[in-house]
C-alpha cells in the first residue's frame, strides 16, 4: 500500500486553469498559498481524527500544494501504519502479519481520517480559498 492521499484537483475548472497558465509567478504562489490554507483544514481534521489512536500518523500528515491543486498525504518511514488504518475510506478491519511474520495474521480495527476529513469540509475548504485569495489580492469578490 502507499501513502494514503486526499486531494482537490483544479484541473476540472476550465477556465481557472486557463488563467493560472497565463499568470505570472506572484499570482501562482499566492494560488498555491490560498490552496495549501485549504489543505491545512483538511490536515488539521484528520490529525484530530487519528491523534487518539497513533501520533505517528498524525505527526506525518502533509500538506502540498502546486499550481493543479492541493494534496493531504500521511505516512512515510515513520508512519508505514497509516495507509491500512486509513483503510480506503471505509470502516471496518484489515488485516495484516505480526511484526511481518506472514505465518501469523491477526484482523484489526481501521481508524479512517483523511477521507472522512475531507467530507462536509469541501464547502469550508472552497471559501477559506477564496477569502484567503480576495485577502491576499485586495480584491473582494475576487471569484
Amino acid at each position: 500500500m502507499g501513502k494514503p492521499v486526499v486531494g482537490i484537483d483544479a484541473q476540472g475548472l476550465k477556465s481557472l486553469q486557463r488563467d493560472l497558465k497565463r499568470a505570472d509567478a506572484d499570482s501562482l504562489k499566492l494560488f498555491r498559498a490560498a490552496m495549501k490554507k485549504g489543505g491545512e483544514i483538511i490536515a488539521a481534521d484528520a490529525r484530530s481524527r487519528i491523534s487518539g489512536t497513533s501520533q505517528r500518523i498524525a505527526d506525518s500528515i502533509r500538506v502540498m500544494a502546486n499550481n493543479k491543486g492541493v494534496q493531504v498525504k500521511a505516512g512515510g518511514a515513520k508512519a508505514p501504519h497509516a495507509a491500512p488504518f486509513e483503510n480506503m475510506g471505509k470502516s471496518g478491519n484489515f488485516r495484516h502479519p505480526v511484526f511481518g511474520n506472514r505465518e501469523v495474521w491477526v484482523s484489526q480495527e481501521a481508524h479512517p481520517y483523511l477521507l472522512p476529513a475531507l467530507d462536509g469540509k469541501l464547502d469550508q475548504v472552497i471559501d477559506t480559498v477564496l477569502e484567503y485569495l480576495d485577502n491576499l489580492t485586495g480584491e473582494a469578490g475576487f471569484h
